[in-house]
């Protein structure tokens, strides 16, 4: 057998790579919260576990809590400078629950009406908190809005069943617009389209909109399936010393003084959303322009090995 070339690429690097790549990117689909799968989720039946035996707040709860399924809701949308160009939106679980709400509430019934002088424009703003995290208000406008949604649109509206949003999650197939994107104090302007149809006669949809669980924090498809054991070791030095202090930090507070040299090393004060695949966004402006940004994508590697 002849000496393998040092020189050459390893395929098997390049999809390890691809691998990494698509777990920042995507996440990985929880099959029991996703009721079209309705499989057994080992990561779901070990968090649990954890939950129920360890203390909120504590590090080990705080790790789980990280590799829990997240939702995003999934709705078509048009701009007003492209209406008849249809875009799939993704946003965040907070914002469609404000929008669920207010339906509930017998308010907003409008949003999706595609004509003029009867449907309505939304807001969505993004700034950031205290905390450092960024946040989303979304709200309708008070006029009703004076243009139509196009026929166009109307024709190619995407198919939100659940079983095929997480297919074009998985392929990569659609490109899809994220309002992570958006600047900091940044507010836009979209309308939302009215429900999708999926070619059948008298198809009773009248949802506009549909979330997708997936789970981040490093959790691996092989984890996910059972045929690896999750890892919800913590750190000797973060399980003695409590050094995580909310349930969405990795703060090192100022006033803390550590005995430890590599800690010493680290800097004092870090972005909350510091390493967190689930809220990286390669093309995210304010990740973008973080000065942290080569250490954070590193350090979520590193959590994912």
């Amino acid at each position: 057998m002849s000496k393998r070339d040092p020189y050459m690429l390893s395929s098997e690097e390049a999809k390890k790579q691809a691998r990494e790549q698509e777990l920042v990117s995507n996440g990985i689909i929880c099959p029991k919260r996703n009721l079209s799968i309705g499989g057994r989720c080992y990561v779901c039946d070990a968090l649990a576990k954890i939950f129920q035996t360890t203390t909120k707040g504590s590090p080990k709860w705080k790790l789980a809590a990280k590799k829990a399924a997240k939702a995003a809701y999934f709705l078509n949308v048009v701009f007003p400078e492209n209406p008849e160009k249809v875009v799939l939106m993704q946003i965040g679980k907070d914002a469609g629950n404000v929008i669920i709400h207010n339906n509930e509430k017998d308010k907003w019934l409008d949003i999706a009406h595609p004509k003029a002088g009867k449907g309505r424009e939304m807001e969505i703003t993004k700034t950031i908190g205290g905390d450092n995290y960024p946040k989303y208000s979304i709200s309708p406008m008070l006029e009703h809005a004076d243009w139509d949604i196009p026929e166009e649109a109307l024709n190619n509206l995407y198919n939100l069943d659940e079983e095929n949003l997480i297919k074009i999650i998985q392929e990569g197939t659609v490109d899809i617009y994220k309002v992570s994107k958006m600047k900091a104090d940044e507010t836009m302007s979209f309308r939302i389209c009215p429900p999708w149809r999926n070619g059948k006669l008298g198809d009773k949809n009248r949802r506009i909109m549909t979330a997708v669980f997936r789970h981040w924090g490093g959790v691996t498809q092989e984890e996910v399936d059972g045929k690896e054991m999750l890892d919800l070791s913590v750190p000797e030095e973060i399980e003695e010393s409590g050094l995580v202090t909310s349930d969405e930090s990795n703060i090192i507070q100022e006033d803390k003084e550590f005995s430890m040299p590599e800690l010493q090393e680290r800097p004092k004060t870090r972005r909350r959303c510091f390493g967190k695949e689930d809220l990286y966004d390669s093309e995210d402006q304010m990740c973008i322009e973080c000065p942290d940004r080569k250490e954070c994508v590193s350090e979520i590697r590193r959590s994912m090995r």
